[in-house]
């Protein structure tokens, strides 16, 4: 989730009680925040179940933002609802959603390596910091990784699903994410979309991850707004 003001965008729709955690604010409720726009970093459940229910309602529109997928998840493209899905966003299209005295808040969709059309995500203040949101991904391609060289990006939050060794497609194992790090010049880097095998391998072996490598945590917060 990324919050500028009242305006409040997600980053993937997993969770089942989206429609309660963000409710359309009253008309004299102008300081709380609002649901703004949805950016899809895929269409598997896991990432977009939460649209199921948050789709009903009437006199609004929601852009949600994501890679071209023809699918999509369940009926949504059939009965989108309140949901706007023609915001289908090419690799490496830039979207500014601020842009004034104070500076700008830019996110750029990056193509990633999975069983469905992915993208993750690099988010960019101006006078702030970078983060980058690569989860659901085995391995970057050339130019993803040249750009986040070029960005100097602050945090990167990158796929980690496995313990070492264990082959999947579209996942890393800790090895071939921590492989990522010295290719990466960023400041810190979190895991995340963390199976249990690996909470529980790390648990026993605390050592496996380096300095400036951490397991990301729900409810995790960064402010990207100081450089």
């Amino acid at each position: 989730m990324l919050q500028i003001g009242r305006d409040v965008y997600l980053f993937d729709s997993g969770l089942m009680d989206l429609r309660e955690r963000f409710p359309m604010p009253a008309a004299d409720e102008v300081e709380a925040p609002r649901l703004t726009a949805i950016f899809q970093t895929h269409y598997h459940a896991d990432h977009a179940q939460g649209l199921l229910s948050l789709r009903w309602g009437e006199g609004m529109s929601l852009p949600v933002y994501g890679p071209d997928d023809a699918v999509g998840f369940a009926d949504l493209y059939k009965h989108p609802g309140i949901l706007d899905f023609s915001h289908t966003l090419a690799p490496f299209q830039c979207l500014t959603l601020v842009d004034n005295d104070t500076g700008s808040v830019t996110v750029t969709a990056l193509p990633l390596e999975h069983s469905r059309p992915t993208l993750g995500y690099l988010i960019e203040v101006s006078k702030g910091k970078a983060i980058a949101y690569l989860t659901d991904t085995k391995g970057l391609s050339p130019e993803v990784l040249a750009l986040l060289r070029a960005k100097a990006v602050d945090y990167v939050l990158v796929d980690c699903t496995y313990p070492p060794g264990v082959k999947a497609k579209g996942h890393h194992h800790l090895h071939e994410a921590l492989a990522l790090v010295p290719q990466i010049p960023a400041k810190a880097f979190y895991l995340t979309h963390i199976d249990h095998s690996l909470e529980t391998y790390l648990i026993q072996h605390p050592e496996q991850l380096p300095t400036g490598v951490q397991l990301a945590q729900d409810g995790m917060c960064f402010d990207l707004s100081v450089a």
